[in-house]
């Protein structure tokens, strides 16, 4: 059984969640930005959110695999 490989929108979304979820520790983290530093320690929820929203969608990923 054959199925089609998922569309290249599917990566994208994937490596955006990852590195948002990135830039958003790091911002948090290492400056103080206002809207982010009034979430406190939400932003830690926030970013696992984002963390396991990638890794929810890589793990639907379907390649381009010979049969």
């Amino acid at each position: 059984m054959s199925t089609r490989p998922s569309p290249p929108w599917h990566g994208a979304l994937f490596t955006a969640a990852l590195f948002a979820s990135a830039a958003w520790l790091l911002v948090y983290t290492l400056l103080s930005v206002g809207p982010v530093e009034a979430l406190g320690a939400w932003n830690y929820v926030g970013v696992v959110a984002l963390t396991l929203g990638a890794s929810i969608v890589a793990a639907f990923w379907r390649g381009n695999f010979p049969d």
